[in-house]
């Protein structure tokens, strides 16, 4: 005796199918929020350095890390200002002057710790301009993504470079103050303003103008 088998309908077919496409859906819009999250945070990160920066030039009088000569960049040193103070210039033009600003910003509460960390799994570091490669300007200083505190440059995400640069600046790798080494989404003899962010690949180094 046979046992009638039965397969699927298909109505059934059409149900499962839709729930698979529901389900793709969902996982898809979810990676676009986080996506869209993790600029908002960093954006969120360059403003709050920039007003970290205001904050304590308006209390003390003078560009946090200016005239520092070493001892303030240690992360030991637990002063406000600088211990020894050199020749203040109204810019942070020597690494010891850099270091030492992130330090005093995180001594006087201007930032906490985890604020110099970046959403890349690295560091936020302050450098100089007049870097070709990264296109900086000259006589300026920058925040930099790095992979650690010592100041190297991070391999990012282009695609949040990308949408971070269209989000706070002119979305111009080459231009305005977000600077990248990519030429993956757009300079100025050749944007690219309609380029979906999103669809690119590969990485590269971001710094993001803070002073002058």
């Amino acid at each position: 005796m046979h046992t009638k088998q039965h397969g699927f309908t298909l109505v059934e077919l059409s149900i499962v199918l839709v729930v698979i496409g529901l389900i793709l859906g969902l996982a898809f819009k979810g990676r676009d929020l986080i996506d869209g999250a993790r600029v908002k945070n960093a954006a969120a990160s360059v403003n709050k350095f920039q007003a970290a920066i205001n904050s304590y030039q308006e209390k003390y009088g003078a560009l946090p890390g200016d005239g520092c000569t070493g001892t303030e960049a240690a992360v030991t040193y637990t002063g406000t200002t600088c211990a020894a103070g050199g020749v203040r210039d109204g810019q942070l033009t020597t690494a010891n002057e850099l270091n030492a600003a992130l330090r005093l910003l995180a001594n006087t509460n201007a930032l906490a710790e985890a604020d110099l960390k970046t959403i890349w799994s690295g560091y936020w570091v302050l450098v100089t301009g007049a870097n070709a490669a990264q296109r900086r300007v000259a006589n300026t200083t920058y925040l930099m993504a790095s992979a650690t505190t010592g100041g190297a440059p991070a391999n990012v995400d282009v695609r949040y470079i990308c949408a971070l640069d269209r989000a706070i600046d002119d979305g111009k790798a080459d231009g305005g103050t977000v600077r990248s080494s990519s030429n993956a989404y757009g300079t100025l003899a050749a944007p690219q303003p309609n380029l979906d962010c999103y669809g690119l690949a590969g990485t590269a180094s971001i710094a993001v103008r803070l002073l002058p």
